[in-house]
């Protein structure tokens, strides 16, 4: 049995730096409301463990190295389901008013 996520649109108005407005929709699901064991059987995160931050910019410090911060957008946004993913499949509601 799997289950139906619900999910609802979000309406952002986002401004750039130089003052021009820009309409934003993201639709968000509720994933939190998944079942471990039923609707998935593993999960994935793919973040960097903070000990390793630390140890890398201790090591920069000691060594006196220069260091720069990068912000990827989006970096995992359109990463493509695995197979077995897919055999499971994920089912969502249709959002009101659609």
């Amino acid at each position: 049995m799997m289950h139906v996520l619900p999910g609802n649109w979000v309406f952002i108005c986002k401004r750039s730096p130089d003052g021009s407005e820009r309409m934003q929709a993201i639709f968000c699901v509720m994933g939190y409301r998944l079942i471990e064991g039923v609707d998935y059987f593993e999960t994935f995160a793919p973040v960097v463990n903070w000990n390793n931050v630390s140890l890398l910019l201790n090591l920069s410090i000691v060594v006196d190295l220069e260091t720069k911060r990068v912000d990827y957008t989006c970096a995992f946004y359109k990463q493509k389901l695995i197979e077995r993913v897919l055999k499971i499949g994920v089912y969502l509601s249709m959002p009101m008013g659609f």
